[in-house]
């Protein structure tokens, strides 16, 4: 069994997402929001939500007390 202290403790974020298709339009087009700092942004292609949460899940390892939750 590890000691206490070696225990990483788990990490998680929450984020809203919706998509949509406008007529009949073929691209999927949405909107996402990190329910933890309530930043949001529209995105028109998956590379761009990705960039989203990429960055927001960065500055949350950065900036995130560590300890148990």
């Amino acid at each position: 069994m590890e000691p206490i202290e070696q225990i990483q403790p788990l990490r998680r974020d929450v984020f809203i997402v919706r998509i949509w298709r406008e007529g009949s339009a073929p691209e999927w087009q949405g909107w996402v929001q990190h329910t933890r700092s309530g930043e949001s942004a529209g995105f028109r292609n998956l590379n761009e939500l990705l960039a989203f949460i990429e960055l927001r899940a960065t500055v949350a390892d950065l900036t995130e007390p560590q300890g148990l939750r």
